[in-house]
């Protein structure tokens, strides 16, 4: 009864190889599929010095609003499992969830403009809703019913990542 949200980064020869010598397991088994994939273009030759900010209060910010949810008690069962808060969508996020789960799952089909992607763009509202949820937790705390605006935010990126997923 314990969850993980994570990142990882890798040069894009790791991923290569890691994809290469895994076969079709990674994608056939679902694993590619619960991540949000960027494969942005390389800067390099682009990025002359600048010197650091002095200040970074968004980072700041950021990081004491992380420290603090982090320091919140963890609400456990008897045998030491975490009891979750339940998040509901808000009639105007789940409208919104829906129209975006809607549209993804149209260009599924053969002809459809995920359809080479299929596996990735199955799980995109799953994974709208996980960051929906991340975004009001961040914002609110882990209470209250998430707003259409984090559904639209989550959207947006997971549509960015499935265009980066091609």
């Amino acid at each position: 009864d314990r969850r993980l949200t994570f990142s990882v980064m890798v040069q894009p020869e790791a991923w290569r190889g890691f994809m290469a010598r895994a076969g079709a397991l990674p994608r056939g088994t679902g694993f590619v599929a619960r991540f949000l994939i960027a494969w942005p273009a390389s800067t390099q030759g682009q990025r002359l010095y600048r010197p650091a900010p002095t200040e970074m209060p968004a980072v700041d910010r950021f990081n004491r609003r992380t420290r603090e949810l982090l320091d919140m008690p963890l609400n456990t069962d008897a045998n030491g499992g975490l009891v979750l808060p339940v998040l509901d969508l808000s009639p105007g996020a789940h409208a919104a969830w829906v129209q975006a789960h809607d549209t993804i799952e149209r260009q599924l089909g053969n002809d459809g403009t995920y359809a080479p992607i299929r596996d990735v763009a199955a799980k995109a509202a799953e994974n709208i809703a996980r960051l929906a949820a991340l975004m009001h937790l961040l914002e609110y705390g882990p209470v209250g019913t998430i707003g259409r605006g984090c559904v639209d935010s989550a959207t947006r990126l997971v549509l960015w990542h499935l265009q980066e997923a091609h």
